[in-house]
């Protein structure tokens, strides 16, 4: 019953709850004009037609279904809204695993009411951005303080709450075992078994999987644990596909049975590649030069956004001007990591010419969404209050989707904005 509610109904539900009913964002609306350099927009003029310039046998008025996970937005409607939430991390301090593993340096009573902490500031983001989809980004709790998955049920429990179609992306701190050897690469020599590892990455999957609002696969295992895509499509016609994927966090992951450093396989640019040539064909025939646009969601950032960043300043403090030709905005108070990614990703969506937009967290203290070589690059406001963060930037991150998906807005939602909203 799950399964055929989140692959098909679920986008029904939350298009049922008014999204139909969106209007494109405009300065008066979305708190822009009091707020600039907080928000982008990139409009690609190419056309999204169902036409096709190849000579097979492709039906341009069949069904252009593609993957598992369809997001049916309603007819006529004229925008998508995803509203991203940056490392949650939700944790229960008395299950503290071992000494010195809470960050002393703030006071952990506040973290035991979790609504006060995270759950309301996310109701309040929900209830102001009325998305079509949630993202979580990853870190939505720390594992080692979760023992028995009871924080992780609290969280799916809050998210099907909303009655939204959402999904994640693992974290780092996500699928940590609660030993005191910490996680597999934690420390010099530190570890745990690859049987353990993998059976608790499992069951975090199936958790997701088996939510009654959730759009989420595991994907191949080998690959690490949440690659795979929705499609979002009206009708017949696709008009976007998002992708998700497992950047293994920095705490070192598997592949082959092997410890390496949080990364992406290369197994995973292949999936990628294999992802955006599938959903090409489906909507335009196997021959033709055409591509549907395309959002990557990853948890840890690729080095590129730290070029992105030195095209206005490696300084720390960084903040972008307002006066910027490209609407870019944010800034980072900083140093961004991105442990042992490389830039194969990147070079690969350049080459493929689908994906528009990087979306990321795990750097509390970086929200910048800067233009990159035709790519816009995104930080997400940080959700939670726990590590460190930067209470004036906490929040979400609101993804607009308009013009068959071939224009993007993209705007941070800060904690003042909704402070006020009754939840």
């Amino acid at each position: 019953m799950k399964k055929f509610c989140s692959l098909f109904l679920a986008g029904l539900l939350a298009w049922g709850l008014g999204a139909c009913t969106h209007t494109p964002p405009n300065d008066s609306e979305n708190g822009s004009e009091n707020n600039g350099g907080n928000s982008s927009e990139i409009i690609d003029d190419s056309s999204n037609g169902s036409d096709t310039s190849s000579g097979d046998e492709f039906d341009s008025d069949a069904d252009h279904t593609y993957g598992n996970l369809v997001l049916e937005l309603d007819e006529g409607q004229e925008e998508v809204k995803i509203l991203q939430l940056s490392d949650i991390q939700i944790i229960d301090p008395d299950n503290e695993p071992f000494e010195g593993r809470l960050n002393k340096s703030s006071i952990t009573e506040g973290w035991k009411d979790r609504d006060s902490s995270a759950y309301n500031l996310v109701r309040q983001l929900v209830s102001y951005s009325d998305p079509d989809l949630i993202v979580l980004i990853g870190d939505n709790i720390f594992g080692q303080f979760d023992p028995e998955l009871k924080l992780l049920d609290e969280l799916i429990s809050v998210m099907d709450s909303f009655e939204i179609p959402w999904t994640t992306v693992m974290g780092n701190h996500d699928e940590e075992t609660p030993t005191t050897e910490g996680v597999l690469g934690v420390g010099d020599g530190a570890s745990t078994s690859n049987e353990a590892f993998e059976a608790r990455s499992a069951a975090i999957a199936e958790k997701y999987e088996n939510a009654q609002y959730s759009l989420y696969e595991r994907g191949d295992p080998s690959m690490g644990n949440g690659n795979f895509t929705i499609t979002v499509k009206q009708g017949k016609d696709i008009q976007q596909l998002l992708v998700f994927m497992d950047t293994h966090g920095c705490y070192g992951s598997l592949e082959g049975g092997k410890i390496t450093d949080g990364m992406l396989f290369d197994s995973q640019i292949e999936w990628y590649e294999q992802q955006i040539k599938g959903v090409n064909e489906a909507q335009y025939g196997k021959n033709s030069d055409k591509v549907v646009n395309s959002l990557i969601f990853t948890h840890v950032a690729m080095p590129e956004f730290k070029r992105a960043q030195a095209l206005y300043s490696l300084d720390v403090p960084m903040s972008v001007p307002e006066d910027n030709p490209n609407g870019d905005f944010g800034g980072t108070n900083g140093n961004i990591n991105f442990y042992g990614l490389h830039s194969d990703l990147f070079a690969k969506a350049k080459e493929l010419g689908s994906t528009k937009g990087f979306f990321c967290g795990h750097n509390h203290q970086a929200n910048f969404s800067i233009l990159y070589e035709g790519i816009r690059l995104t930080f997400g406001n940080k959700t939670g209050t726990y590590d460190s963060h930067s209470l004036d930037k906490q929040g979400g991150t609101l993804i607009t989707l308009t013009n068959a998906g071939q224009s993007m807005f993209v705007r941070h939602i800060y904690d003042t904005e909704v402070a006020d909203i009754e939840i």
